[in-house]
């Protein structure tokens, strides 16, 4: 139970310092901002489709909005999101990479293994 409940309090730590953050900003934050925070906070499972729903817009236009803004797609953006959080589980856990996966909300570990050593250059492993 403690190999799960570290990454567990680990992840909200870190979901409690984003809603710290945003409760904390200025008013004038923007809407690209709430919408990256909000998927830093559930990158796990977050869609598009999650996203406009969210905040009430429609998918077409968030997903013509993140290329504008911030010069990357909705699945880069999700992706370096994922792999930040993986790095840090790798790092500060004794986690397998199969159950650090799962809880990215990869399907299956071979796609986090493509996808960590297309962002890293290097396997999970050799981190």
């Amino acid at each position: 139970s403690q190999k799960i409940l570290k990454p567990m309090v680990m992840s909200l730590a870190m979901y409690l310092s984003y809603e710290y953050k945003r409760q904390h900003l200025p008013t004038g934050t923007t809407l690209i901002d709430r919408i990256m925070e909000y998927m830093e906070s559930h990158s796990d499972s977050v869609t598009l489709n999650d996203i406009a729903s969210h905040f009430g817009y429609h998918p077409v236009y968030i997903s013509r909005l993140l290329p504008k803004k911030t010069g990357k797609t909705f699945s880069a953006l999700l992706a370096e999101s994922r792999m930040r959080r993986a790095k840090l589980l790798l790092d500060h856990t004794d986690l397998s990479i199969e159950k650090i996966a799962d809880i990215l909300g990869y399907s299956n570990s071979s796609n986090f293994y493509k996808a960590f050593k297309q962002y890293y250059g290097t396997s999970p492993r050799q981190l």
